[in-house]
């Protein structure tokens, strides 16, 4: 019966450091004590890495020993380690060549599973100690194989322990109710998928090599000629290596990688023509064939190997000492195995390694290009990353994740290096939250951090086919959601891509207070990381109404961003490169800052948090502009309003995806009919009002950080990342409009851009003087049978001069006062926009309050010069529902009303100018007059890129 393990445990003996009462390696001891130790105090699967070549076959077969198993499984991942294993338990020699082992003790029952386990295979196994198999043939997640039953053994060992992660080995192994140990050299994996358990123990690589468990390995590059074939030219270099008279003296052998059978066996011939007889290796390759190789291989009657992966693990030939590179591994841990292959003593020559250097990954680049010797070079490699981690691990077990109906391990995830940033209250954030839901999304795995102030969340959202009303083809995404806070500088990072989770988890952890970093800090940050050059510039539009954001794209944008393009547009994002910190980009508006490459797991999240608000801290504040772009104007947060506003727009084209996205009720408006008005109320309170002709629809207050609190709701819009239709007031917090004023200023939600120069005088082509001869400037508009005429009757007597049509819409919800039309019968018709405003006094002069109202109103009609706003359709609509106001004032063809309705099928090219008509202004006495031309250039400026004229008409 089985027992083997447990009779004859105090038979091994297991000295400590220095001691003479065995042959045993540290490693192998260290590795033996720290497995005693882990099991006084934990039932967790056991890490041991040792690097190839140590010894970790002993250490697998001292396990039983120190366990006192009953029944043991010994799992591999290929037919080679397999066999190597069985030979290994069944003989124990390993432990008695050692004398940690008497020669008297027997050989424990070991039973090999070389088919597909049956219910069968396993009620044989009752009556073996050992049972060796490789993972296809007793794992469950492949067809036709029976689990063990879950308490025939009671410990699991796993070679290669880096494999378990796999769905083949975890199936395993979850059947399994035993204790479990994995030995690996290479701890790590590509796809970052953890491997279960924590390292008991890590044996440096330095001090394998100082034991001398590793030669030093030369690297020979084999640089081709033009035309000349690679497995060719690394035939013939391995050729001559071998041919080289110490390989002779020592015997050494041949070792050539390939990445496909097919394309080792072209290698076997291509080295027999050059005279090197190599073995073919590939994981079909039976047993008992692969002993006749070795065996070949040994005795000289072959060269060499030529293998497809197979001889990465578990796989010991001294005699390889010359190992050709065909087809390079792509990661560092087959790579570091494959190292392992040559690197073992036992030959007076020292092994070598060819390749061609071009082939070589990035990833394993630096094993063969720094200038440091192997000895160094490996160990602060492997080290480094084995320390690594540890550290991860240790992150991970010291803080708490929820599975909940999501099984995700916390080691997968790789979060980017993306993040808003915020200034936080200590005392208000608190991350140890567990919402249930988020954004309307349930919440399905949590991670939380106390030590490092971090939360991971994940949510699940349904994804349905817009063309389909029922959830038959519903499918689900998932989205990752973190906070992670920066105590030690006061600084919040928020990661999520979407928007309405992000606000429900900023409100849940304390953070709706938070203040978002402004530009000026981005601006600093992008000082600190200090790229070469922009390749990617987003400036958003500060002036005019209905522009679109703009983006510039190429190598060093910069330098086609010239002042006249900076002006009436502040910085919206950057991308840049080639600094001393790598890629990077930020935007203004989110307060976001993201570079390219993905974090390796939650705990480097971590750190890159910590590295940014440190370099947000000690940035320098004595700088200007961007780096390479000092010009461009950057926003900043502020803390009192500007006074009197002049101009307020909604950001049409970030904002608005559907035609007609603005509800109330039953009611849809487009948003051409809608005018948003705002006013300062005091230093912290702006008034916003949305009106629809004479109706005022809704109304908020703004306050300098950018909330918004509605006074008059109801109306609502659609959140144009998800299309979810949200009150208005949540919409203009995360999409704010932009508010113009008098001295140059905008504000954008609770950013305040500057003016871009202090002042500049008004350029002359844009204001015309009128001697105002036979008009009445006092007067706006009125009816006249004889006399003097109004300001309105005198312009539109001047419009009709020049145009085929000229319409009047002049009242309470005007589009202005004045529309001239003409160019009807040539491919560009001209629009003159006009209003008008009466004299307050005879005397011309210049006064604010005589220009402000004409100049709003002028500004604001710009919209009307982009297409999308539906000139033509909103005409047509107003001679029918405005029939009072809205008046045929000169149409000698009788060209309306069906003009409008055949411009609105097939809209013309349109060319636009705006006249802001006040008599009450000296136009000479313009010059020099700072508050007034600071105001008038506004106009002309919001004018200018909504791609309008404007032309401002005062008196002589």
């Amino acid at each position: 019966m089985p027992g083997f393990f447990r009779q004859h445990s105090s038979k091994v003996s297991v000295g400590l450091v220095g001691s003479e009462s065995d042959r045993l390696r540290d490693a192998q001891r260290g590795a033996i004590w720290a497995l005693a130790s882990h099991w006084t105090a934990s039932a967790e699967p056991a890490q041991v890495v040792l690097p190839t070549g140590v010894g970790k076959t002993l250490v697998l077969t001292a396990a039983p020993f120190v366990h006192r198993a009953k029944r043991i499984l010994v799992v591999a991942p290929s037919r080679v380690v397999r066999e190597q294993l069985e030979e290994a338990f069944l003989s124990l020699n390993g432990l008695k060549r050692t004398d940690a082992l008497p020669f008297d003790v027997p050989e424990p029952e070991v039973t090999t599973i070389r088919g597909k386990a049956t219910a069968q295979t396993w009620k044989e196994a009752i009556s073996a100690d050992v049972v060796v198999a490789n993972v296809h043939g007793v794992s469950p997640t492949f067809t036709n194989v029976t689990p063990p039953p879950p308490d025939l053994f009671d410990l699991v060992l796993v070679d290669e322990g880096h494999h378990v992660p796999a769905d083949a080995w975890r199936s395993l192994l979850e059947a399994c109710q035993a204790r479990m140990v994995f030995v690996t050299a290479t701890p790590f994996r590509r796809d970052h998928r953890p491997i279960p358990g924590e390292i008991i123990y890590s044996y440096p690589l330095d001090r394998a090599i100082s034991d001398g468990v590793y030669t030093p390995v030369v690297f020979r590059a084999v640089n081709l000629h033009l035309g000349q074939n690679k497995d060719e030219a690394l035939a013939q270099a391995a050729a001559a290596r071998l041919k080289d008279e110490k390989h002779v003296e020592a015997g050494s052998r041949l070792l050539a990688r390939a990445g496909r059978v097919a394309h080792a066996e072209e290698l076997v011939e291509i080295y027999r023509g050059v005279g090197v007889k190599l073995a073919l290796v590939v994981a079909k390759t039976s047993w008992r064939q692969l002993q006749k190789k070795f065996a070949a291989v040994r005795n000289g009657d072959l060269d060499g190997i030529v293998c497809v992966g197979a001889l990465t693990e578990g796989f010991d030939m001294p005699q390889l000492r010359i190992a050709a590179y065909h087809e390079p591994h792509k990661t560092l841990a087959p790579t570091l195995q494959f190292i392992g292959r040559l690197s073992r003593p036992g030959l007076a020559v020292s092994p070598e390694l060819l390749a061609v250097p071009e082939d070589i990954g990035a990833e394993v680049e630096i094993l063969y290009r720094e200038d440091r010797s192997w000895q160094e070079l490996l160990p602060d490699l492997v080290n480094g990353l084995v320390e690594d981690e540890r550290q991860v691990r240790r992150f991970l077990n010291r803080g708490t994740w929820e599975p909940s109906s999501l099984r995700l391990p916390p080691l997968a995830i790789r979060p980017a290096r993306s993040a808003r940033i915020f200034h936080a209250d200590t005392a208000q954030i608190d991350l140890d939250k567990s919402p249930q839901r988020l954004g309307g999304a349930d919440v399905v795995w949590r991670f939380y951090s106390d030590e490092s102030n971090l939360l991971a969340l994940v949510t699940r959202h349904p994804q349905r086919p817009r063309w389909l009303d029922d959830e038959m083809l519903d499918a689900w995404s998932f989205e990752l959601h973190l906070a992670c806070y920066v105590e030690e500088r006061g600084t919040l990072f928020l990661a999520s891509d979407v928007n309405p989770c992000l606000r429900d988890l900023q409100d849940q952890i304390g953070a709706g207070g938070a203040i978002a970093v402004d530009g000026e800090e981005l601006r600093r940050l992008a000082w600190e990381i200090a790229p070469d050059a922009w390749f990617s510039i987003g400036m958003r539009p500060t002036r005019v109404t209905g522009a679109a954001y703009e983006q510039s794209a190429g190598p060093r944008v910069e330098n086609a961003l010239g002042e006249d393009r900076l002006r009436g547009h502040s910085l919206g994002h950057g991308m840049a490169g080639g600094g001393g910190k790598g890629t990077f980009g930020f935007s203004v508006q989110k307060a976001k800052l993201w570079e390219p490459e993905a974090t390796g797991n939650l705990l480097e999240f971590r750190h890159w948090c910590e590295e940014r608000a440190e370099d947000l801290a000690t940035a320098a504040r004595d700088t200007k502009g961007l780096p390479g772009l000092p010009a461009m104007t950057v926003a900043t947060h502020f803390d009192v309003f500007p006074q009197v506003p002049v101009m307020a727009a909604l950001m049409e084209h970030t904002l608005i995806r559907d035609p007609a996205p603005m509800r109330l009720g039953a009611n849809r408006f487009f948003l051409h009919e809608l005018e948003l008005w705002a006013a300062v109320k005091s230093e912290t309170e702006l008034e916003l009002e949305i009106w629809r002709e004479d109706n005022l629809l809704w109304s908020a207050l703004q306050d300098p950080s950018g909330g918004i609190t509605e006074l008059q709701g109801g109306l609502e819009a659609g959140e144009p990342g998800t299309g979810q239709l949200m009150p208005l007031a949540a919409i203009l917090t995360e999409y704010p409009p932009i508010i113009h004023f008098t001295d140059g200023s905008s504000i954008q939600g609770r950013h305040l851009e500057r003016p871009h120069s202090p002042h500049r005088p008004v350029a002359d082509a844009i204001l015309e003087p009128w001697g105002w001869d036979g008009a009445d400037i006092r007067r706006e508009a009125g009816a006249v049978q004889t006399g003097p005429l109004p300001v309105q009757g005198y312009v539109a007597k001047w419009l009709a001069e020049r145009c085929e049509i000229v319409l009047t819409d002049h009242g309470s919800g005007e589009l202005c006062d004045l529309i001239g039309i003409s160019g009807l019968s040539d491919d560009l018709v001209s629009i003159s926009i006009v209003h008008c405003k009466a004299a307050a006094s005879d005397k011309p002069r210049r006064q604010l309050t005589d220009i402000n109202e004409v100049l709003t109103q002028a500004a604001r009609s710009a919209r009307w010069a982009d297409p999308a706003a539906g000139l033509w359709a909103e005409l047509d609509d107003r001679r029918v529902r405005r029939p009072n106001q809205f008046r045929i004032l000169h149409d000698p063809l009788e060209l309306t009303p069906k003009l409008f309705g055949d411009l609105d099928s097939e809209p013309p090219s349109m060319r636009c100018t705006i006249f802001a008509v006040q008599p009450g202004l000296g136009i000479s006495q313009v010059d020099g007059w700072t508050e007034g031309e600071s105001l008038i250039n506004v106009a002309a400026d919001w004018c200018r890129f909504g791609r309008t004229r404007f032309r401002l008409i005062g008196s002589k």
